[in-house]
């Protein structure tokens, strides 16, 4: 994707500040399959039972993730500037773009290199230390990892109030822009804070997150399968089998197309609802700020576009990770041998069981993110800088929903290939960025593609292509697994 672009410098570094903006997801998935990876498949009390104490297996599997996390940035990162130092391919002002955008004026790293190999590092492996903790004995990846992600809203939310009651307290700019870094420092992503100019104390500054995600990995390794509630477990006593089945299960269906709706609903709603709530706690402290700082601050036009964009960006972000995820769990646990025994076992056809959840996974990706997003912008009137118009703005939603289908057909396609949550989870991110990024650009430039309904066409395209894959793939293991 990036060296089809070798002529225009800002992409260049556009697309490097996407390699790190990937080490999130990146931290996220391995985070989420090194704490929760050995419940998913089965193997925890295989681990727990063998000769080698528990808190060296803990230790080897942080560092070994660790290591594979952050090993895909440094090597692109070292590939662009090999490139560089060889032949020439790539510029000085490559680098300058990019330190353009991020400014780290007085952050100590005048050397290009340094600068992207440690905000690389230090991101996608804060996020990793601390998702891992987050998801450490949870029953599977996806509920660890949305547990990671609930924290990181709130997280974010908290610091933006703290934000907003020193600005109405009227604290010097100096000390307040210290208390925050210094604030940030005790969450996730607190060593990218020292690239605020402002902040003299970087050493201090190191030392403190240093000492936070040591606390956050002891954290990881003291409660690696030794569940924190493990007492109150054991001493449960036996429930009888009438007492077994949940309250919010359903009567039983008559219909096949119903029943497996509602285990779709119940497996992916939890994913988009979370998905949804931190994009809305994100936005909504900002809004709230902005309202106690001008009561009247919705009554006018262009601050209505500025509400309506609060409330899109976070969703623009989360809802492909959520598409992704929901993907994943189409195809994924449904052709492990003891759920497949059991889908066999039934009287369901394989197409019943693929395409039905598919299409309520589809539709839920629909009205959990792209309608909210077409009716915030419709009522604001447009969004985005080109144009303030309600229907350009409705077109690049429209681009939003095929992308989000995409991201849900690719993770599907990738957990029916790999039969692994975290690769497939990282592949389909692979597989939906290149042709959204691709397509986005060739618009930008009037090429062979120039009007949206084109892109639109081509990311459900590539949608229907992968999904279908998904489905022969499905089609191939329903007989033979279990």
């Amino acid at each position: 994707m990036l060296l089809t672009k070798p002529d225009n410098l800002r992409d260049w570094a556009d697309s490097l500040m996407i390699v790190w903006m990937l080490g999130i997801p990146f931290g996220l998935f391995v985070g989420a399959a090194v704490g929760a990876g050995e419940n998913s498949r089965g193997t925890m009390p295989f681990a727990t039972a063998q000769p080698a104490p528990l808190w060296k297996l803990a230790i080897a599997k942080l560092l070994a993730g660790g290591v594979a996390c952050v090993t895909p940035g440094m090597l692109i990162i070292a590939a662009f500037y090999g490139l560089d130092f060889w032949g020439g391919t790539i510029s000085q002002e490559l680098a300058g773009g990019f330190r353009h955008q991020i400014q780290p004026v007085g952050s100590g790293f005048l050397d290009p290199l340094t600068f992207y190999l440690y905000l690389t590092l230090v991101t996608t492996l804060s996020i990793y230390l601390w998702t891992a903790a987050l998801a450490v004995n949870s029953s599977d990846e996806v509920r660890g990892a949305v547990w990671a992600l609930g924290f990181f809203a709130v997280w974010l939310a908290f610091l933006a109030t703290i934000a907003f009651a020193m600005q109405k307290l009227a604290v010097p700019s100096g000390r307040g822009t210290g208390a925050m870094s210094l604030l940030a420092m005790f969450g996730p992503l607190g060593p990218a804070a020292i690239l605020n100019p402002r902040d003299l104390q970087v050493p201090w500054l190191l030392g403190i997150s240093g000492v936070v995600h040591l606390v956050v990995a002891v954290a990881f390794v003291r409660f690696f399968g030794r569940p924190i509630f493990a007492a109150i477990s054991r001493n449960r006593p036996t429930t009888s089998l009438p007492e077994l089945a949940p309250s919010y299960l359903p009567p039983p269906f008559r219909s096949t197309a119903r029943a497996l709706a509602w285990k779709e609903l119940r497996e992916c709603g939890p994913i988009a609802g979370a998905a949804v709530a931190a994009s809305l706690m994100i936005g909504s402290v900002i809004v709230v700020a902005a309202i106690i700082e001008s009561p009247d601050w919705l009554l006018q036009a262009h601050h209505r576009r500025e509400l309506a964009t609060m409330l899109v960006a976070p969703l623009l972000y989360l809802g492909p990770l959520a598409a992704a995820i929901m993907g994943i769990g189409v195809t994924l646990r449904d052709l492990s041998p003891q759920l497949n025994t059991f889908w066999r076992s039934r009287p369901i056809p394989a197409d019943h069981a693929f395409w039905i959840p598919v299409a309520t996974g589809g539709a839920l990706l629909m009205i959990c993110f792209a309608l909210p997003a077409w009716g915030l912008v419709t009522w604001a009137g447009g969004v985005f800088e080109s144009g303030n118009n309600a229907a350009k703005s409705q077109e690049l939603i429209g681009i939003g929903a095929a992308a989000l289908l995409l991201f849900f057909a690719a993770g599907a396609c990738a957990a029916a290939a790999t039969r692994d949550a975290v690769r497939a989870a990282i592949l389909s991110l692979g597989i939906s960025l290149v042709p959204v990024v691709w397509t986005g650009e060739i618009l930008d430039r009037q090429g062979i593609i120039t009007e949206v309904w084109q892109v639109m066409a081509v990311l459900g395209g590539i949608a229907l292509t992968a999904i279908l894959a998904a489905w022969v793939l499905f089609r191939s293991d329903w007989p033979v697994r279990g």
